[in-house]
């Protein structure tokens, strides 16, 4: 597990738009929907306005994430060392914020309220938006935001998401379309889940987590670990109340800024991540302070394929971290070689395609298919 909060870092240069230099082709990239149709990057400085959009929304303020729910794109975190760099993480933000604008001012069908505001010019600026984006409906403190309603639908997302993958390979149960829809799979969760406080006390996707955990700890802690109330399509229906994290592992969980943590120290959800998107397409494995039902954890890595779960050495992160390899290793890789991964429960316990740790970071690795 990496740290909660991520380490300050210089921003570089803008990436390109439409792909991630991260992401290999077999990692889903979410990007706003109107980007394909539309040249947004065209109409404005995309490095002048990731800058002041970095400037402007705070990644540790739930201002950043809420805005990504009124714009409906991925909740994007820093990376922290070894890293990428914040304008890569908000250039998806910066261009939903230029779509909203270009359809701010060319609307013709009144959708849009302009009494007490207005947008002139695309410029993808947050603070060129927030005006027009307040009379609309942005609730930037997460104060007025329906988050029952928004917990069962992450909840029963997740659900959907582990269907939809699993039955992916139902025509097709090779190993290799297993591990693609292993790394699928954890893909789909990338900018669901931050850790800081959206307005109630909870983190944004804490149910997401509890789900997590479920699956990953199931053999050990039986298929309802945390007793909930659940509809007909097995969606938790409750409202968890303890607060106490000595008390309750899902208050933990759910609790914004806080890790769950219960006697066994069982605090890092990274692992749990990683076996979660694994057991959900295979049925296999499981976790009980590290990985279970894979065997011993293998050192020749370069042998390690896409799906399975790469664990690096203490001294490049002293915590334990795992992560879902995301693309084959070369066989000819050298200890230089960066790998592409999934991760989860970094930063801000956010979920990400990385492509941060080289070959000499890593400890071994876990054969899961």
């Amino acid at each position: 597990m990496a740290k909660m909060y991520a380490e300050k870092q210089t921003a570089t240069a803008a990436p390109a738009v439409n792909t991630s230099f991260f992401a290999p082709r077999n990692v889903i990239q979410r990007q706003p929907d109107a980007v394909e149709s539309v040249n947004y990057l065209s109409m404005i400085n995309m490095d002048e306005a990731n800058k002041s959009n970095i400037k402007n929304l705070n990644q540790f303020s739930n201002e950043r994430y809420l805005l990504s729910l009124f714009l409906d794109v991925p909740m994007q975190v820093t990376t922290s060392r070894p890293a990428s760099n914040e304008a890569e993480d908000i250039s998806p933000l910066t261009l939903a914020i230029v779509a909203w604008q270009y359809d701010y001012i060319n609307d013709k069908s009144g959708k849009f309220k302009k009494e007490k505001s207005a947008v002139t010019a695309v410029t993808g600026k947050y603070k060129d938006s927030l005006s027009a984006m307040l009379e609309n409906g942005f609730d930037p403190k997460g104060k007025t935001q329906d988050w029952k309603t928004i917990d069962r639908n992450d909840a029963g997302a997740v659900l959907e998401a582990e269907k939809t993958y699993k039955e992916s390979i139902k025509d097709n149960a090779g190993d290799d379309a297993k591990r693609q829809a292993i790394v699928d799979l954890a893909s789909s969760q990338a900018g669901t889940v931050v850790a800081v406080d959206r307005g109630d006390g909870s983190k944004f996707g804490w149910e997401r987590i509890a789900r997590f955990y479920e699956v990953a700890q199931e053999e050990f802690n039986g298929p309802d670990q945390f007793k909930r109330t659940r509809n007909t399509e097995g969606v938790p229906a409750d409202d968890p109340k303890e607060t106490d994290l000595k008390k309750s592992k899902l208050a933990g969980i759910k609790a914004a800024n806080k890790f769950a943590n219960d006697k066994t120290a069982d605090w890092s959800w990274c692992g749990i991540f990683t076996v979660w998107a694994i057991r959900s397409i295979t049925g296999k494995g499981s976790w009980n302070a590290g990985p279970q039902g894979f065997g011993d954890k293998k050192g020749d890595i370069t042998n390690a394929k896409k799906g399975d779960i790469i664990n690096i050495k203490p001294g490049s992160n002293p915590n334990n971290h795992h992560f879902i390899l995301a693309q084959d290793i070369p066989s000819d890789a050298t200890d230089s070689y960066v790998l592409y991964a999934v991760e989860g429960n970094i930063d801000l316990q956010g979920i990400k395609a990385t492509h941060r740790w080289k070959l000499s970071d890593v400890s071994g690795y876990y054969s899961t298919v």
